[in-house]
C-alpha cells in the first residue's frame, strides 16, 4: 500500500456491500496522512458510514480530521449531489438568470438528486475539482456497493446522453432561421407534445420543455467534464483497489467487477481481503506448538475453525488461479473488537496496510 500511495494521486475503493469498503477507504487515507501526504477521503455512500467512522459532522462537505501524528493532513468529504449540481450550473451557465431558471425548475429539483447516475456524476465533478485544485497529494474515493459501482463509472456518459442535441432539440422552440424541414419536424413534435399534455397536464409539459431548453446550455460542459473524469480515472495517476472477503459469493461478485474494470480500461492495482480470519485464530495458528491445554469443547471449536478458514483460503487461491491474476493481496483480519472509530482505523492503517 505504501508504494501504491506514493505512486498515485487518486485511489478508488470498490467492492460489494458488507465487506467493510468504507472502513478500508478511511484506513487507506489515514495511512497516507501518516506518511505525510495531504489526503482527502470522500464518499458518495448515502448511509454516511464515513462520517460515523471518523467521528465528524455528516452535514459538512469538507472537514479537517484531527489525527495524532498527522495534524492538518487528513480531510474527509461527504458529497452532496444537490449542492454540487448547483455549483456546477452556476459555473457553467453564462448568467445568473440562466442558472436560476434551471434550479427553480420543478423537474430539475427532483432529478438533481433522484436521476439515475446523478449522484455518481456529481461525485466525479467533485473529484475533478479536488484533483485540479492541487490542494491534496492523494484523494481516496469510496464508492457505493458493486451493483452500483460500474454505474458510477458509466454515470458521465449516461448523463451526457440525456442532454445531447438530439434530445434537447426535440423540445426546443423553432427560430425564424430554421429551414422548412426543421419547421415540419417541429410541428410533428408539437403534435406529439399535445398528446402528452392531455395525458399529463399543461403544467408538466411546460416544466419538461423548459427543463430541456434550459439545460441545453450545459451540453458542452457536461461532455467535457464526462471526458475529463473518464481520462483521469484511466490515467497513470489513478488506481482502483478492490475490497472483498473470503466468502464465495463475494469473490464471484469481485471477479465480475474486475472483468468489467479491465474491459473499460481501468487499472486494478490491489485486492484487499477484509475480515480474512479472526485475529485470535491467526495468533493461535502461528503458535500451535505452544498452545495451552484447552477444554475439549474449546479444542474442538479451534480445530473446526482452523478447517473452515483453511477451506476459505483455498477458495481465494482458486479465485486467483482461475483468473490468472498476478495482483498481490493484503489480508486484514477480523478484530476482537469493533474498529469503527478513528483509533481503530489507525490500527488497521499502521499494522496491516503496509
Amino acid at each position: 500500500m505504501q508504494k501504491l500511495i506514493e505512486k498515485h494521486k487518486v485511489i478508488v475503493c470498490i467492492g460489494t456491500g458488507g465487506v467493510g469498503k468504507t472502513t478500508i477507504a478511511a484506513s487507506i487515507a489515514i495511512k497516507a496522512a501518516l506518511m505525510g501526504k495531504r489526503t482527502l477521503v470522500v464518499t458518495i455512500d448515502p448511509a454516511r458510514r464515513l462520517s460515523q467512522a471518523l467521528g465528524i459532522d455528516a452535514t459538512a462537505e469538507i472537514v479537517n480530521v484531527k489525527l495524532d501524528g498527522a495534524e492538518d493532513l487528513l480531510f474527509a468529504g461527504m458529497l452532496s449531489a444537490e449542492k454540487t449540481f448547483e455549483r456546477y450550473i452556476v459555473k457553467s451557465t453564462k448568467s445568473e438568470e440562466a442558472a436560476s431558471r434551471i434550479m427553480q425548475n420543478k423537474l430539475y429539483r427532483q432529478l438533481s438528486s433522484k436521476l439515475s447516475g446523478s449522484q455518481e456524476f456529481t461525485s466525479l465533478l467533485d473529484l475533478l475539482d479536488f484533483y485540479k485544485s492541487g490542494k491534496y497529494d492523494l484523494i481516496v474515493l469510496d464508492t457505493p456497493p458493486s451493483q452500483h459501482a460500474i454505474d458510477f463509472l458509466k454515470a458521465p456518459e449516461r448523463i451526457y446522453s440525456l442532454f445531447q442535441n438530439q434530445i434537447t432539440q426535440w423540445f426546443s422552440v423553432p427560430s425564424k432561421k430554421d429551414g422548412f424541414m426543421s419547421r415540419v419536424f417541429q410541428k410533428s413534435t408539437q403534435a406529439v407534445l399535445s398528446v402528452f399534455e392531455r395525458v399529463t397536464g399543461d403544467e408538466f409539459m411546460e416544466e419538461l420543455t423548459d427543463f430541456f431548453q434550459a439545460l441545453s446550455v450545459l451540453q458542452d460542459s457536461i461532455k467535457q467534464n464526462s471526458y475529463d473524469s473518464d481520462q483521469l480515472l484511466k490515467s497513470h495517476e489513478s488506481s482502483f483497489v478492490l475490497v472483498t472477503n473470503y466468502d464465495k459469493s463475494k469473490l464471484k461478485a469481485a471477479n465480475i467487477m474486475d472483468v468489467k474494470l479491465q474491459d473499460r480500461g481501468y487499472a486494478l492495482s490491489k485486492i484487499i481481503i477484509n475480515k480474512a480470519f479472526p485475529l485470535w485464530f491467526k495468533n493461535t495458528e502461528e503458535s500451535d506448538n505452544e498452545q495451552p491445554r484447552w477444554p475439549e469443547d474449546a479444542q474442538l471449536y479451534y480445530e473446526e475453525s482452523k478447517k473452515y478458514y483453511g477451506q476459505q483460503s483455498k477458495v481465494y487461491d482458486s479465485f486467483f488461479k482461475d483468473s490468472n491474476r498476478t495482483l498481490g493481496s493484503i489480508e486484514v483480519p477480523q478484530m476482537e473488537i469493533d474498529l469503527k472509530d478513528l483509533v481503530g482505523l489507525k490500527i488497521i492503517a499502521e499494522k496491516y496496510l503496509n
